[in-house]
């Protein structure tokens, strides 16, 4: 029996022809549009398409946008439709959990803890070359993958699943992936009373504490000034312990003479960007 065409105004099925695109499965439901996993018709590919759940002016443009992010850590878009009046995406299918399913199960450990913060963060910093942003930044916002090659440390692949067109609040974001981070190596969010990420896994580097704790500051003043900085003190490449005493300097710097002007230096294409755009689906 032959795939059955789409008709308005309904929900879609098994089976029904979107385009190029065959849908096997809904994934799931959001806020702003319904997922699917679809199959390519000619090429057996599979991809995920994202239809809005009403009509998005500009949508078209953002689209374009979102195409030219290429990056191992964000969601991947390759091509624009329309469904029944709405557009929809189709993206990248990641076949794993997100990292609010993965944390249900408790702490991880630190050698992985590591991993999928690098990779969030670096995936937030190229988003903002590219003039987007984060739709949300929490951990079921975060999609995990296998990885595409076997390593010998093989583990999960962390994805921005959502992002947008926007200027980002620095600071505001800074604090956001603060509490994720916190969530990250506590294995459950903070509370009212936070308590110390310390106190909750004494194992923790003190890298790790201090910048969270720093990302986490109540005053916007005292966090990090940018996702740049707070991947550098996540890596360790900067200093997050001093920021009490309202300095920040990295640590092969001459501490006589650290100072705030010590952090203005060009930024270098980054290196995490790939060069290949992959071919959209035809």
């Amino acid at each position: 029996m032959g795939a059955a065409r789409y008709r308005e105004g309904m929900d879609l099925h098994p089976g029904d022809e979107i385009d190029r695109y065959v849908v096997e499965r809904l994934v799931g439901r959001g806020g702003t549009a319904d997922v699917y996993a679809v199959r390519h018709r000619a090429l057996g590919g599979a991809f995920a398409l994202r239809v809005a759940h009403d009509a998005q002016r500009g949508l078209r443009e953002e689209g374009r946008l979102l195409a030219s992010l290429h990056h191992p850590n964000v969601v991947a878009v390759y091509d624009l439709l329309e469904v029944g009046g709405r557009p929809a995406l189709v993206t990248e299918l990641v076949q794993g959990p997100s990292l609010a399913r993965m944390l249900e199960g408790g702490p991880l450990p630190l050698p992985m803890v590591d991993e999928l913060a690098r990779g969030v963060l670096k995936g937030v910093r190229a988003a903002h070359l590219h003039g987007l942003v984060p739709r949300d930044l929490s951990a079921a916002n975060v999609l995990l993958a296998e990885p595409a090659y076997p390593r010998s440390d093989d583990g999960w692949v962390p994805k921005i699943a959502e992002v947008g067109p926007g200027r980002p609040d620095e600071r505001a974001e800074v604090h956001a992936l603060g509490v994720l981070l916190y969530e990250l190596c506590a294995g459950c969010p903070p509370e009212a009373d936070e308590v110390p990420l310390d106190a909750l896994v004494p194992s923790l580097p003190e890298r790790i504490v201090s910048t969270v704790a720093r990302a986490m500051a109540v005053e916007p003043s005292d966090r990090f000034v940018s996702v740049e900085e707070l991947l550098d003190g996540w890596l360790g490449a900067v200093d997050a312990t001093v920021w009490q005493q309202g300095l920040f300097h990295r640590p092969e710097a001459d501490e006589t003479a650290a100072t705030l002007v010590d952090l203005v230096r060009p930024t270098a294409p980054s290196s995490d960007l790939e060069p290949m755009t992959p071919s959209a689906p035809v």
